[in-house]
């Protein structure tokens, strides 16, 4: 309670001494209309028809600032947009981007919040993931960008769902509640806060990550411009007003109990830093001031035309010498003047800049350019960046076109300050590609942990549940004998569950052991041929053939390698091309081909898509065939046997078509390698596999 006293007792004294240094007006300079629909704590009204949340805050902060007066009225989500494009409200918080929208609304261009779309179900739902919505009953707000694209990427998915619509988010959660369907797609933001009153599951889907911002009709340009300063303002002037808002609505539900003592220490150390944030008010307040005397200050220069002439040479002297193309431009796009930068980077010779209309030396056109921010900067008086390529040179160019007055706010010209950003773009899109692998990487491996709870339950229930069965005195040999080989199957499946996990972090840390030892290759193919015989036996897999194919191999062959480790890499192929394959021929064979030894499992199983063979050898990924249902184990095993090959000196190929069978190919060097670095070996794999990811 102290901290979220403190928060507000700090939001406060900000927006009051905002209000005070910068607004000045004893009466209102504009009246808005806001419009408001249900989606806590980012929007909402409450009980008492108070407008509340997250953007309602900022809105008011902005609103104190530019003297504007707020009246507000509630909608829901799809009237709200209908009545921004139709220009009947003027502002609308909290609007998703999207392109289709973007073309009937104006969006600011600063987002406030980045919100993703999430699956909820009640707690005893069986839907984990995307493939569990088949034929489910799922709700969705009317007009909700999530919910839209939840259903196009079921329909990505051939997933069939049945769709119900309502009116906001508090009804899709009445609906759950109330058994009308079987899941909801909400955003993250409002399923957090909504679940800690109301007992839902929230789902490993997650999708649709979203900016939001605030949203204008396309004919309020002014107001969209006035706005998009005072947010730009808001976040790099006042951060920590920011934070404080945010903090005080999502913590807003928390409540914790605290010791008495601790209480008071909170109320001393609140009290210091109330008194703090007093002195740097009042530090702010003299700053501002200052900033405010320095700009008059500036005007007054600026207005002193004698004072500019003999400071020119000075100004040529110091412009000339930066990177950056400076030009002084007058009302009519005429150039006045113009740094060395301009001039060299100019495709028309110097002496015919000067006088000459921008856009007709520069670009042969007979009006101001589409990129210009000239027309846009006499309106608002402020500086206007504007961002472009520029195909005469194929590069990516950013300009800030700033107004420079006479004694009073008539502008008399324009300085264009023009930078080369071709490489800052091309990091920027580096940077969201590396964003976007790390967020991939993070969703494969929260599903690999929630796939490895199911793997290990599953067994360990039938062990558990048929040796429970076994202390029934009253049952036959036959049955004793049947628990026993389910719980044997399971064990083993169980222990193999553990291999797997084990040698794969072997794999990840480099500390994994090679055994090296000479045998020959026939004996290895004769015992896995032999075992896979009976293991497809177990499965019921009657129709199914496992064949051995060593014609094209001499029987004395000798391969000097790991046997455990080859074992294991023909085991995880077999084992794979059990699971897909139902009928028809699995074969397992040899031959040699330049010095190296061929090992090959060849199957006549559902085969794999070519867009898929990229994929299937990375990390925490199976691919899924819609008509064929969901193998189980961890899905590592095709990563093991490349990454053990590799280790080996070897390498692993696979040829498949989908409906036609898979073959993959294990090629081991028949002449003794030198013992490899185990660990700087494995960093480099890794290298090698994210490069391809």
């Amino acid at each position: 309670m102290p901290k979220q006293l403190l928060t507000i007792l700090a939001i406060f004294l900000a927006s009051y001494v905002h209000t005070a240094a910068f607004n000045n007006k004893s009466s209102i300079d504009r009246e808005l209309t806001v419009g408001v629909y249900q989606n806590p704590p980012l929007l909402f009204t409450d009980s008492t028809g108070q407008s509340k949340g997250i953007f309602i805050d900022i809105l008011k902060n902005i609103a104190n600032k530019k003297n504007w007066h707020l009246n507000y009225q509630e909608y829901t989500l799809e009237d709200i947009l209908n009545a921004t494009k139709n220009n009947e409200i003027d502002i609308a918080p909290c609007i998703a981007y999207s392109k289709e929208r973007e073309s009937l609304i104006s969006y600011s261009k600063n987002p406030i919040f980045i919100n993703w779309g999430v699956i909820y179900t009640a707690q005893n739902s069986q839907i984990n993931n995307i493939s569990d919505m088949q034929n489910k009953i799922l709700g969705i707000e009317k007009g909700d960008i999530h919910g839209t694209a939840f259903i196009n990427l079921l329909n990505d998915f051939n997933i069939h769902t049945n769709i119900r619509r309502y009116s906001n988010q508090i009804e899709l959660v009445k609906a759950i509640e109330n058994n009308e369907v079987e899941a909801i797609a909400i955003n993250k933001v409002f399923g957090y806060n909504i679940n800690m009153h109301h007992n839902l599951k929230q789902t490993s889907i997650f999708f649709n990550p979203v900016h939001l911002n605030f949203a204008t009709s396309h004919e309020s340009v002014e107001l969209m411009s006035e706005l998009d300063l005072a947010v730009s303002d808001f976040l790099t002037e006042s951060p920590d007003v920011y934070h404080s808002i945010i903090d005080q609505w999502m913590l807003a539900s928390v409540e914790k109990k605290q010791p008495i003592w601790l209480t008071i220490i909170l109320y001393i150390i609140g009290s210091v830093l109330t008194a703090l944030v007093i002195y740097l008010i009042y530090l702010r307040i003299n700053i501002t001031r200052n900033r405010l005397a320095l700009k008059k200050e500036l005007k007054l220069r600026l207005s002193n035309e004698k004072l500019i002439t003999q400071l020119e040479n000075e100004k040529s002297l110091i412009l000339d010498s930066i990177e950056e193309q400076v030009v002084f431009i007058d009302n009519e796009y005429r150039i006045l003047w113009a740094n060395k930068a301009y001039k060299e980077k100019s495709l028309n010779k110097n002496d015919e800049l000067i006088k000459q209309k921008c856009y007709e030396i520069n670009y042969n056109e007979n009006k101001p350019c589409q990129f210009c921010q000239i027309e846009k900067c006499k309106s608002s008086n402020v500086t206007e960046p504007s961002e472009y390529y520029d195909a005469r040179i194929n590069k990516f160019l950013r300009t800030t076109t700033s107004p420079v007055f006479d004694g009073g706010k008539t502008p008399i010209g324009f300085v264009k300050v023009i930078s080369d950003i071709t490489e800052k773009k091309k990091n920027e899109q580096e940077l969201i590609a590396a964003k976007e692998k790390a967020e991939q990487a993070d969703y494969m491996k929260s599903t690999f942990l929630a796939n490895m709870s199911h793997e290990i339950r599953t067994p360990m229930n039938a062990i558990i549940g048929f040796s429970e069965l076994l202390e029934d005195n009253e049952l036959t040999a036959d049955q004793k004998h049947n628990y026993l080989n389910i719980i044997q199957s399971n064990g083993h499946q169980l222990l193999q569950l553990i291999s797997d996990i084990l040698i794969f972090s072997q794999l990840e840390s480099g500390h994994i052991e090679l055994q090296y030892s000479s045998f020959k290759v026939i004996e290895i193919l004769r015992e896995i041929h032999q075992q896979f015989k009976s293991e497809k036996d177990k499965l019921n897999k009657h129709e199914l053939q496992i064949q051995l194919s060593i014609d094209k191999i001499d029987e004395n062959t000798i391969l000097h390698s790991d046997n455990i480790r080859l074992k294991q890499i023909l085991f995880n192929l077999m084992t794979n091309a059990i699971k897909f394959t139902e009928k028809g021929s699995i074969t397992i064979g040899a031959f040699v081909e330049d010095k190296m030894l061929v090992i090959y499992v060849k199957d006549t199983g559902i085969g794999i898509a070519e867009e898929h063979l990229k994929k299937i050898f990375h990390r925490f990924q199976q691919v899924e065939n819609p008509n064929h249902k969901k193998a189980e184990g961890t899905g590592l095993g095709l990563t093991i046997s490349s990454d053990l090959i590799t280790i080996l000196g070897g390498k692993i190929k696979v040829e498949s078509k989908p409906g036609s069978g898979t073959t993959f190919m294990v090629y081991h060097p028949l002449v003794e390698q030198k013992p490899t670095n185990i660990v700087s070996h494995i960093k480099e794999l890794k290298m090698q596999k994210s490069t391809l990811q």
